[in-house]
């Protein structure tokens, strides 16, 4: 039969030894909310970026269709100054 010291001992190292597993699990833990929480913010700004990117496309395409009327515009300019100087000259 064990003494109850020697008992006690192998106690006292069993709770040191849980006290230590449980810190790490403590730590590991945290870390991995830690994880979580940058990849849910990590994805939020995702979602905000491609908002912002869906409304410059929008805008990019408003630009391009302007472009159209402007160059319209501009050959119609062209077409009617040659026949303006065809028929005074």
């Amino acid at each position: 039969m064990e003494s109850v010291e020697s008992k006690v001992i192998v106690l006292i190292e069993s709770v040191a030894n849980l006290s230590k597993i449980t810190a790490n699990h403590d730590l590991l833990l945290t870390k991995l909310v830690d994880d979580h929480e940058m990849r849910i913010r990590m994805l939020e700004k995702c979602v905000v970026a491609s908002k912002k990117l869906e409304e410059l496309e929008v805008r990019l395409r408003e630009l391009e269709n302007w472009r159209w009327y402007i160059v319209g515009g501009v050959a119609a300019l062209i077409i009617g100054f040659e026949v303006y100087t065809k028929f005074v000259t």
